[in-house]
């Protein structure tokens, strides 16, 4: 990345290779906070999904064996 800026300043000055560097830097925060974001959602989604299955089974007995008395 220092190479990239300091080739880019000497091509074509310092203040416009420091606004491409700082644009990259911004989206790849956000690309970052979006990719969060997106794993909670899908995670959430998995976790209401897997507690819902497991209340059904349970709820039709399906789950414990019962020892016989």
């Amino acid at each position: 990345m220092v190479l990239l800026v300091g080739a880019t300043a000497y091509l074509i000055g310092l203040w416009p290779a420091l606004t491409i560097a700082g644009v990259g830097w911004a989206a790849r925060g956000i690309h970052r906070l979006l990719a969060e974001e997106r794993r909670q959602r899908i995670e959430r989604f998995r976790d209401r999904w897997s507690y819902r299955f497991h209340r059904e089974f349970f709820a039709e007995g399906k789950g414990r064996r019962r020892s016989g008395s």
